[in-house]
C-alpha cells in the first residue's frame, strides 16, 4: 500500500460520515458499495479494470512520462498499455490530482473536461510532524554518520528530477573549495543502487569527478530514519525540471529542514517559503546549495519556522474531507 493510500484511508476512518472498506483486488469490491475510489493510476500497468460497473473515482498523481515523452520512451507494450488505462478511465464519475498542474495534464493529455477534476493536495504524514526523538536522532546518526553540514535530496532518479544538475551544482562547489568543513550530500531513495540506465549515469559521473568522499547514495531510508535524518540536514535540495506534486518538500519543512526547491511544475503551487533555484542553472542550484549553509542562525530559524507554517496548511485531514466532498458529488449529484 503507498504512502497516498495508507494516509487518506486512516484520514477517512477519522470521518465518521463515510464507511471504507478496502480492498486489494477487484474481486474484493463488496457488491453494497456506493462508490469506488481507485487511489492508484499508473499510465503503463494496468490499474484498472476493463469493465466496472460501479461509479468510480480515479486519483491521478502524476503524468509527467506522457507531460514529456522523449525523456520516458514507452516501447510497443507500453503504448498498449497507455492505451488500455486511457480506455479504462474515462468512465470515470471525477478524477482527483494533488495540484493545479496535475489537473491541467489530465486535462490536456486525457482530453477530460476541466469540471470532472478535482484538485486535493497531499500531506506530510505525521512522522514529520511529531516531534522527533533524541533516540531516533542518535540512531540515525550512528547508521549513517552525517557530517555537522550536509544536504540532502529524497526520491527517484527518473529524468524530471534532474540528479545530473544536482551533482553538476555539488561538482562546482567542490571545485572551488565551498566544502572546505567536510560537507557531504546524501541521495536517498532505492533507486540509486538499482541497475537502471539513470543509476549507471549518476555512478559514472561521481567516479569521473571523483565525488565519492563527499557523496553518498543511501539507498532507502526506513520510515522511523527519515524524519530524524531529514531534521538534521542542512538542506533538503529537490531541484526538479518537473513535479506533479513534490511531496519531500512539505516533509522536509514539517521535519524542520531548510528547503531548496525549483518552480518545476507543481513545485510553484506548493514551494513556499522554499529557497527557489533554476533547474537549468547548475550554477544557481550552487549558490543556493551554498546559501543554505552559510545562513545566520536567526535566518536558518526563520525559514523553519515560516516552512512549519506553510507545511500545516496542508493534511491529511483537510485531504479527507475534501475527497469526501467529491464522494458527495457523484453520490448525491443533486446536493
Amino acid at each position: 500500500m503507498g504512502v497516498y493510500t495508507r494516509e487518506l484511508i486512516n484520514a477517512l476512518k477519522k470521518n465518521n460520515t463515510v464507511s471504507i472498506h478496502e480492498f486489494s483486488s477487484f474481486r474484493d469490491i463488496p457488491k453494497e458499495v456506493d462508490l469506488v475510489h481507485f487511489t492508484n493510476f499508473d499510465p503503463f500497468f494496468l490499474t484498472l479494470p476493463f469493465i466496472f460497473n460501479k461509479p468510480f473515482v480515479v486519483t491521478v498523481h502524476d503524468l509527467t512520462p506522457l507531460v514529456f515523452p522523449e525523456h520516458f520512451p514507452r516501447g510497443i507494450r507500453g503504448e498498449l498499455k497507455w492505451q488500455i488505462q486511457k480506455w479504462n478511465i474515462s468512465p470515470a464519475a471525477r478524477i482527483i490530482t494533488d495540484s493545479i498542474i496535475s489537473k491541467n495534464d489530465v486535462v490536456n493529455i486525457l482530453r477530460r473536461p476541466a469540471d470532472t477534476i478535482d484538485v486535493v493536495p497531499l500531506a506530510s504524514s505525521s512522522a514529520f510532524i511529531k516531534p522527533i526523538s533524541t533516540d531516533a536522532v542518535k540512531r540515525v546518526a550512528k547508521k549513517y554518520a552525517p557530517p555537522k553540514r550536509f544536504a540532502m535530496y529524497v526520491g527517484d532518479v527518473n529524468w524530471n528530477k534532474n540528479i545530473l544538475g544536482l551533482l553538476n551544482a555539488w561538482q562546482i562547489l567542490v571545485a572551488k573549495g565551498a566544502m572546505r568543513f567536510g560537507e557531504k550530500l546524501f541521495l536517498v531513495g532505492q533507486a540509486f543502487l538499482g541497475d537502471s540506465t539513470e543509476a549507471k549515469t549518476i555512478d559514472t559521473y561521481v567516479k569521473k569527478f571523483h565525488l565519492e568522499s563527499s557523496i553518498e547514495r543511501v539507498g532507502q531510508v526506513s520510515d522511523d530514519d527519515l524524519p530524524a535524518f531529514l531534521s538534521q540536514a542542512s538542506v533538503c535540495v529537490l531541484p526538479s525540471y518537473y513535479e506533479g506534486f513534490g511531496l519531500p518538500v512539505l516533509e522536509a519543512m514539517s521535519a524542520g529542514t531548510v528547503v531548496i526547491a525549483t518552480h518545476g511544475g507543481s513545485l510553484k503551487e506548493i514551494a513556499g517559503p522554499s529557497l527557489i533555484c533554476d533547474p537549468d542553472d547548475n550554477e544557481s542550484i550552487a549558490r543556493k546549495i551554498e546559501e543554505a549553509f552559510s545562513l545566520s542562525q536567526s535566518k536558518r530559524e526563520e525559514l523553519i519556522r515560516e516552512g512549519h507554517a506553510w507545511a500545516k496548511k496542508f493534511s491529511w485531514d483537510r485531504a479527507a474531507c475534501e475527497t469526501i466532498a467529491v464522494y458527495n458529488t457523484v453520490i448525491n449529484p443533486s446536493i
